[in-house]
Formats: structure tokens, C-alpha cells, sequence
């Protein structure tokens, strides 16, 4: 196909159109949720099961996990790594833990090469971090921004 659409997909205001329309995420239902997560890791794949089970058990987690995107960044978090020493199955029992998490994957934990590129992805999480702590303080100065 040709690049860009033949029309606006969703009904905003546009052109000469008085079309306006809020549109919301809706949470995942509890069924959805584990059709999601079984999807993203396979049918076959015990990750799927595993991760609902954690869920269960970790009631601030599941919901988190309505949400589509957080339940893709969780399921991102929560697959096992190609480097043992990195990431494990499960969720710590903190969400600031889980964002710390899938914020450092985001960064570059969750690179997929090896060698000398992986090590330089992974040297970069730290000033990284430290960029977004002082853009936090920036935007936001009346809140406290930590490690925690």
C-alpha cells in the first residue's frame, strides 16, 4: 500500500468535520489478560502460565496488567533472558521495582546482540538514567525524585 491512509482511521476532529470523541483504554478482564499473556509467549510456552500465576499472586501486578501496554512491558520484564546473570522469571514484590525493571529493558538490558555492542548498550543505562533524573527534576521540582 501506498504510505499513510486514504482516511483519518479514527473519528477526530478533522478538516471541516465538528467530529470530536474521547477515546479511553479499557482494562483488560481477567480472562483477557491471561489470553494476552498466554499470545505473547505461545500456547506451549510454561512462561505464560508461570507469569499468570505470579499475577495471582501479586494483586498490585495483575493490575497493572489490564492495561495493554503495561501487560506487553510486563511480559517484556518477566520472559527469561539470553543472559542468566540478568533478568529472572518473576515480579519483585514492589511496583517502583517493576518500573526500574521495564525502564532499564527500555534502555537497553533487553538488547538482543552480543560483544562489544551489547556491552556498550548496557554501559549506557546508567547515564541514561541519570539524564531522565535530571529531566525529572526539571519538569517536575515541587516532587521528590529518588532511587525509590
Amino acid at each position: 500500500r501506498e504510505i499513510g491512509y486514504a482516511r483519518d482511521l479514527l473519528p477526530i476532529k478533522s478538516g471541516g468535520d465538528d467530529v470530536s470523541r474521547e477515546l479511553r483504554v479499557i482494562p483488560f478482564a481477567w480472562d483477557q489478560t491471561v489470553g494476552f499473556v498466554e499470545s505473547f509467549f505461545g500456547r506451549r510456552d510454561p512462561c505464560g502460565p508461570q507469569m499468570c500465576e505470579e499475577l495471582r499472586q501479586k494483586p498490585a501486578v495483575k493490575g497493572m496488567a489490564q492495561n495493554p501496554l503495561l501487560a506487553t512491558l510486563l511480559c517484556m520484564a518477566f520472559a527469561p533472558s539470553d543472559d542468566p546473570g540478568r533478568r529472572q522469571l518473576g515480579f519483585p514484590g514492589r511496583r517502583v521495582e517493576i518500573y526500574d525493571r521495564v525502564l532499564r529493558g527500555l534502555l537497553g538490558e533487553w538488547h538482543k546482540g552480543s560483544g562489544e555492542e551489547k556491552a556498550r548498550k548496557l554501559s549506557l543505562i546508567t547515564p541514561k538514567l541519570e539524564l531522565l533524573r535530571t529531566l525529572a527534576f526539571q519538569f517536575f521540582p515541587d516532587q521528590e525524585v529518588g532511587d525509590d
